[in-house]
C-alpha cells in the first residue's frame, strides 16, 4: 500500500474520483471530495477515542464557551487491513470555513524529544505521517491554539491473530493510529484566562468566584490551560491534589470585567525528595499497611513490554513521504544469562523479616523509561487493588506477597531471589497494557 501522495503538490480540483484515496487509509475513512470544507461536525464524545483499549487517552482542559482551539474529532487504531504492518501515526486536520490559516503546525513528543511537522489547508496536504519506533510512548497535539492532547500512541502492541490464527497486519512494534483534529471557533463576549502550570501534570484546577466553582480540569502534559465565557467579576486560580482534595496553589485575585483576556502563570513547587525506607518494625508491633497514593511531583511507573526487550531510547520520528515504509525491526530478546547471586540476603540468614504489608506490587527504578510512562496509565487500577506499591525491593521484604510488574532487565532475577529467601510469596508480569492490567487485576 502506497503512502507516497500524502504531503504531495495539490492537484487539479474538481476530480472527485481520486485513484489513490482507496490506498491512504486516512483518505479512505474520509472520502470527501477535494474542494470540500469542514463543517464542524459535532461528534458524541462516546464515539472519539476509538482506541482507549489501546491505552490511549485524550487529555483535555478546553472550555464549553467560546474562542480559537483544536478538538479531537477521532482517534482509532487501524485494522490489519488498514495498516499492512506499518507503525505510523496518522495525523488530519480539518480547518474551520472561518480560520485565516492555511496551515498549522502539529507536534510529536516522546520521551527526552519532541518534533513539529506542518499540514496545509489542502486536501491532500492536511494529512501527515509520522513512524513511530521500538518502545516509543507519542503524544500528539496541535500548535497556534489550545489543543487537546492524544496521548498513550505506542506501537508496543502484542500481535494480532486472524480468525485461522496466522499472523496479521498488526504485529508487535507495527501497530498504527489515526487522529482527526478539528478546528472550532466561536465569538465571545467575556472573560478568559488563560496560561501555564508548572509542574501541575494530573493536579486539578479549578476557577472559584465567592466560593462557587466556575470551571474546573485536570492539568495536561502540556500544562496550558484556558477558562473561556467567563462572567465579570473576582476569581481565584487553585491547584488541588485529586487524591487528598488538598489546595496546592492558590493565585492572587483577579478581576474580570466581563470582556477582557487575562494571562496568568501558576508554579507548582516540586516535592522534596523521597527519605529512605524506614527500619522494620519490631515484632511485637502490628502496624497497619501503609495507603497507597501517587506522588503527582514524581516521575511514573512502568509496563514493560510484550518480550523481555532491550530497552533503546528512540530516534527522532521522521515524517516519510516515500513510497515504502520499511518496517522497523523489533529489540533483539535478551539472551538468557544465570541469574546473578546477590551479594548478600536482604536480612540476616535464617531470620524472616517482619511482615507489615499485606501485598505490595513493585515497579522498576522511577528513572526508567517505561515507568514514566505508564504508571498514568495505571493509577485507576492500582487505587482499586488496595495494595500498597512502590519502587522498592527493600520495602517489598516486608509483604507477605509481591507482585514484581518488571522484565527481569529491569528488575533482575535475584531480587525474587532474596523475596523468597525472607518467606515472600512473589510473582512476576510484565508485557503490554492489557497484561498488566490483567495480572494487577488478578493480584488482588
Amino acid at each position: 500500500m502506497s503512502l507516497r501522495n500524502l504531503f504531495s503538490d495539490r492537484r487539479k480540483q474538481g476530480q472527485p474520483s481520486d485513484p489513490e484515496l482507496a490506498s491512504d487509509p486516512v483518505l479512505q475513512a474520509n472520502p470527501e471530495p477535494a474542494t470540500a470544507q469542514n463543517t464542524g461536525m459535532q461528534v458524541e464524545p462516546s464515539s472519539v477515542n476509538l482506541a482507549s483499549h489501546y491505552g490511549v487517552a485524550i487529555d483535555s482542559m478546553l472550555p464549553q464557551g467560546a474562542g480559537r482551539y483544536w478538538k479531537v474529532r477521532q482517534v482509532r487504531h487501524l485494522s490489519p487491513e488498514e495498516n499492512q504492518g506499518r507503525h505510523h501515526i496518522f495525523v488530519q486536520a480539518h480547518f474551520h470555513p472561518d480560520s485565516t490559516s492555511d496551515e498549522v503546525l502539529f507536534l510529536v513528543e516522546w520521551e527526552d524529544g519532541s518534533q513539529e511537522y506542518k499540514l496545509r489547508r489542502s486536501r491532500r496536504e492536511s494529512i501527515g505521517h509520522v513512524a513511530m519506533f521500538t518502545w516509543q510512548v507519542c503524544n500528539v497535539q496541535m500548535l497556534g491554539a489550545p489543543s487537546e492532547v492524544v496521548s498513550g500512541l505506542t506501537a508496543n502492541h502484542p500481535d494480532e491473530l486472524l480468525e485461522d490464527g496466522t499472523r496479521s497486519g498488526n504485529t508487535l512494534f507495527h501497530h498504527s493510529f489515526q487522529i482527526e483534529f478539528e478546528e472550532v471557533i466561536e465569538e465571545t463576549e467575556e472573560s478568559i484566562i488563560h496560561g501555564l502550570v508548572s509542574n501541575g501534570v494530573g493536579l486539578t484546577l479549578r476557577l472559584v468566584s465567592d466560593n462557587e466553582i466556575l470551571g474546573e480540569g485536570t492539568i495536561p502534559r502540556s500544562g496550558s490551560y484556558r477558562f473561556k465565557s467567563i462572567p465579570a467579576g473576582d476569581c481565584v486560580l487553585q491547584v488541588i491534589d485529586p487524591d487528598s482534595g488538598d489546595l496546592v496553589v492558590e493565585s492572587q485575585i483577579v478581576e474580570l470585567d466581563g470582556s477582557n483576556e487575562i494571562e496568568l502563570d501558576l508554579d507548582v513547587p516540586e516535592a522534596p525528595a523521597a527519605s529512605e525506607p524506614a527500619p522494620a518494625a519490631p515484632a511485637t508491633e502490628s502496624p497497619e499497611s501503609p495507603t497507597p497514593a501517587l506522588d503527582n511531583s514524581l516521575p511514573p511507573t512502568p509496563v514493560p513490554s510484550a518480550e523481555p526487550l532491550t530497552p533503546a531510547v528512540p530516534p527522532a520520528p521522521v515524517a516519510s513521504s516515500s513510497a515504502d515504509l520499511p518496517a522497523v525491526p523489533a529489540a533483539p530478546p535478551v539472551q538468557p544469562v544465570a541469574p546473578a547471586q546477590p551479594a548478600a540476603p536482604l536480612q540476616a540468614a535464617g531470620v524472616l523479616s517482619v511482615k507489615t504489608i499485606d501485598h505490595y506490587i513493585l515497579f522498576g527504578p522511577r528513572e526508567h523509561f517505561a515507568t514514566k510512562v505508564y504508571l498514568p496509565l495505571l493509577v485507576g487500577e492500582l487505587t482499586a487493588t488496595g495494595a500498597t506499591f512502590g519502587f522498592s525491593a527493600d520495602e517489598a521484604v516486608h509483604a507477605r506477597r509481591v507482585t514484581i510488574l518488571a522484565s527481569p532487565d529491569v528488575v533482575g532475577p535475584e531480587v525474587d531471589q532474596n523475596l523468597q529467601l525472607q518467606g515472600t510469596v512473589v510473582q512476576r508480569a510484565y508485557g503490554d497494557l492489557a497484561t498488566i492490567r490483567a495480572a494487577i487485576g488478578l493480584a488482588t
